[in-house]
């Protein structure tokens, strides 16, 4: 005769009255008449273990190369943005595995998580900036090579100056915009 018990996380099984109350609980041991046991997961439970496992393993590949740009910090300026955009991934998956694990929390993880892709694109526009040019002289200087462009379709009816004033405020005030809401 077989007899289903749960077991919890500490390892301690309960008697013939044992029911699952939720998180405290891991698996379900089903115990034969031989006294072997064989496991049955429960699909959320398994979701949170590989979500954790992918999670660990996301972190430690992006460790991994923030500390090679840290080793080979020969670029600071541009090389600091690139780390604040590569420290997205640990704090993604974390914050995944997180609102996964405890879903009654989500809100909460991603809140910070959202704080953090918010300065993580303003970084992202920083370096881009960074790539134009050292100073914003240099930038400008760029920019002002690539006067009258012409956008691709649907939009080459119109042409763009970036080296004008007003196309670095409006960007600047998009991507700030962004960052605060």
């Amino acid at each position: 005769m077989q007899r289903l018990e749960w077991v919890s996380s500490n390892g301690t099984a309960s008697g013939d009255n044992a029911v699952q109350t939720g998180d405290e609980d891991c698996w379900a041991v089903i115990r034969g008449s031989d006294n072997l046991a064989w496991f049955q997961f429960d699909a959320h439970k398994v979701g949170w273990i590989i979500a954790g496992v992918f999670a660990l393993v996301a972190t430690i590949i992006s460790g991994l190369h923030v500390a090679a740009h840290l080793k080979n910090y020969t670029i600071p300026r541009q090389q600091r943005h690139i780390v604040r955009i590569i420290l997205m991934i640990p704090i993604y998956s974390i914050i995944s595995f997180l609102s996964y694990r405890f879903y009654r929390e989500a809100p909460y993880y991603t809140a910070v998580r959202d704080c953090y892709e918010a300065f993580a694109i303003a970084a992202f526009y920083m370096l881009l900036l960074q790539y134009i040019g050292d100073s914003s002289t240099g930038q400008k200087q760029m920019m002002r090579d690539k006067r009258g462009l012409k956008w691709t379709f649907p939009l080459n009816c119109f042409e763009m100056n970036p080296a004008g004033r007003r196309t670095y405020v409006l960007l600047k005030w998009g991507i700030l915009q962004y960052v605060i809401l």
